[in-house]
């Protein structure tokens, strides 16, 4: 450019705007350029360029496009509008060039550190010696360390994205000890131990919850360890665990305190004996006596908490007594002046159960009352006998627990207190202790109100496998429903994790089957009085196929391996379809995979019909009745199976208000099974 010849060509290539300002530039300067031709992609640059201090040239494409021109013309103004224009769009480019570039250097700089970050993750997680591998909620391998891969003996393509139940054992259905699940629905680390390859080969399995929120399904971390050669060792070494203060104290001073008791108290029995009862010293030396067999059972007391028991040594145990005892340890341990103490026990039963474990668990929920109280409040002991069960609460008028931190407050080693003033494994092991038992905890706080603590005990092992059906009305059974529906629906099944618990779930009536304490089957109601259109329509007219807008679909049947064919799988299905009727529903609608050849053919014997199919994305059989049920036409089936199984089930269920509509039902259908007046034909 700056040898350009006046008169010379210069070949460019300019856009639609470029031309038009070319042009108003041909205006105002006149003789600067002679003409402008955009079809030849041609300028010609006249011989009389304004005089100028500084030109600069407009480079596209390694093609000149014109020229910025800066100068002084005493007969114009020092800059024309079209120049100023052409500066600032020059300004922004430049500036828009500048903070393009600061920022590809910046993020150039994260990137290396986040390489940096991840390189050293990767390497942490390879380098555990034991396989470790991160597994979604559908059992799919998301990711697994080199050692896995080793042990597994798998190229690391082949294991991650297959289902870990059919890399790791060859199984086809998810394994029927793996504790996954369990950890995602508790947010309790699982610890299990399992016999695999005929009982060769022994395996201990630790599965948490991944703490990562970003992830679109949960995800769980799976450590697996080879016992084989541990295992017969594990019963040596296994130690009731006791909280380390109480336990030194009580061997520390058991032998020392002892025996000085011991003299004291024989002491003060030979004065009193050989003392006047109208003595002045008589009521010192009673006191003496007293204080020291005081001060001996408090010695006899912690040496009996710290003493080791015989691993699965139960017996039966009054709980009363045990709480009572573990109501006096606390009141010794911790600041308690302060602290009102109110019981509630309307039963004094006793259950099958390790007393050290027990008195373990109330006394780690009795410290902890006293504790959240800070010293000052009311802590209220209940026990209660009820339907075969126990019921034992403890509770307190303390700061009580946040919301956010509720589904978290028995993951070990969580904890809100200062550093130094909790492990966070107290209230893990409460957990634990309750889940050996068979029992179950549960928890209610509101925050600056209190906490209250219920744990349920069976009184005996036959009402641990008692079957019984409630329907849900509360938070803790909506947990149990998605629970059974993610073991079941997802994890076996296929369905989409984000299929499970849906806003338009928490309007459904859901039906829970227990095995003893423990949600063993599931099944949900929707009614047309709730929702309308069915949930089905999104995937099926059904509107096309009903007769009345009385309707509601069944969905969501769920059970347990073990438990299917017997009366917990039959309750749901009969119970779901009590409770329809009850409440006035005519039609029933339900959908079901159709390669699930033995479930469509139990629907067909209730009197359920095909209306047709559809894809969500396997294929999926509609069936529908809308007349009576074979319960209500078959008289024969009335009488050896219909009559006996609603006797049965009218003692297992409890559906709150819909009790007794639940009952009637029964008795209406029952009421077909009459004798029929004999017609005598006219001769």
């Amino acid at each position: 450019p700056s040898t350009c010849k006046i008169g010379q060509e210069i070949v460019f290539t300019f856009s639609r705007e470029v031309e038009q300002k070319l042009e108003l530039y041909k205006k105002e300067n006149q003789s600067s350029v002679i003409s402008v031709n955009p079809d030849e992609q041609r300028m010609e640059v006249s011989s009389s360029l304004p005089p100028a201090d500084v030109l600069i040239p407009l480079v596209f494409r390694k093609q000149i496009a014109g020229y910025i021109l800066i100068g002084y013309d005493h007969t114009k103004a020092l800059i024309s509008e079209i120049e100023r224009e052409a500066l600032e769009i020059l300004a922004a480019q430049s500036s828009l060039s500048l903070e393009n570039a600061l920022s590809f250097e910046q993020l150039r700089i994260q990137g290396d550190e986040l390489t940096m970050s991840k390189n050293k993750l990767e390497a942490i997680f390879n380098g555990i010696a034991s396989p470790v591998c991160l597994i979604d909620i559908d059992y799919t391998i998301q990711e697994a360390n080199t050692a896995a891969v080793s042990f597994f003996g798998q190229d690391r393509e082949t294991l991650i994205g297959g289902k870990c139940y059919r890399s790791f054992f060859h199984r086809s259905r998810p394994c029927p000890f793996c504790q996954g699940l369990e950890c995602l629905h508790t947010g309790v680390l699982q610890e299990t131990e399992a016999d695999v390859a005929e009982q060769v080969f022994s395996f201990q399995f630790h599965s948490v919850r991944s703490p990562d929120k970003s992830k679109s399904k949960g995800v769980f971390i799976e450590i697996i360890n080879d016992i084989t050669e541990q295992k017969h060792m594990q019963e040596e070494l296994v130690r009731t665990e006791k909280m380390a203060g109480i336990g030194t104290l009580a061997a520390g001073i058991a032998h020392e305190l002892n025996n000085p008791l011991a003299g004291i108290v024989g002491t003060a029995e030979i004065m009193l004996s050989e003392m006047d009862e109208q003595s002045p010293h008589h009521e010192y030396v009673q006191d003496i006596l007293t204080y020291s067999k005081t001060a001996s059972d408090v010695i006899k007391e912690l040496s009996i908490y710290s003493r080791k028991e015989e691993v699965k040594q139960t017996q039966q145990v009054e709980i009363v007594r045990v709480l009572e005892f573990s109501l006096r340890l606390a009141l010794r341990g911790v600041d308690s002046q302060n602290i009102r103490v109110e019981r509630n026990y309307h039963a004094l039963p006793s259950i099958e159960a390790n007393e050290g474990k027990l008195q373990q668990l109330f006394l780690n929920l009795i410290v902890n009352a006293i504790q959240a109280m800070n010293g000052n409040g009311k802590l209220t002991l209940s026990c209660v006998e009820k339907d075969g069960f126990v019921q034992v609460k403890v509770g307190d008028t303390g700061c009580g627990i946040p919301e956010k931190h509720m589904s978290q407050i028995f993951t070990p080693f969580f904890t809100t207190k200062a550093p130094g003033s909790g492990t966070g494994l107290g209230l893990s092991n409460c957990y634990n202790i309750v889940e050996k038992m068979g029992g179950r905890i549960r928890v209610k706080s509101e925050e600056n109100v209190g906490s209250e603590f219920t744990i349920i005990f069976a009184l005996n092992e036959e009402n641990k496998e008692n079957i019984s059906f409630q329907l849900v009305n509360d938070q803790n059974g909506m947990n149990d429903v998605f629970f059974i529906q993610r073991k079941v629906l997802v994890g076996e099944k296929g369905y989409l994790e984000e299929s499970i618990h849906r806003k338009v779930d928490e309007k459904a009536m859901h039906i829970l089957a227990f095995r003893g304490l423990h949600p063993v089957g599931t099944v949900s109601l929707m009614t047309s009085e709730h929702f309308w259109p069915l949930p089905i329509s999104k995937y099926f007219d059904i509107q096309k196929v009903l007769k009345t807008r009385k309707a509601a679909e069944i969905i969501r049947l769920a059970v347990l391996p073990e438990m299917r064919n017997t009366s917990a799988s039959i309750g749901l299905i009969i119970l779901v379809f009590l409770l329809a009727r009850a409440t006035g529903v005519e039609e029933l609608i339900i959908d079901v995979f159709a390669d699930d050849e033995k479930t469509i053919k139990l629907y067909k014997k209730f009197g359920f019909v095909e209306v047709g199919t559809y894809n969500s994305p396997s294929a999926v059989t509609v069936m529908v009745l809308q007349s009576k049920s074979t319960l209500e036409k078959d008289r024969s089936q009335l009488r050896h199976f219909v009559r006996p199984l609603f006797s049965r089930l009218r003692t297992l269920f409890d559906f709150g208000p819909y009790t007794q509509a639940v009952h009637d039902e029964m008795d209406r259908i029952l009421s077909v099974d009459k004798e029929e007046p004999v017609e005598i034909e006219a001769i």
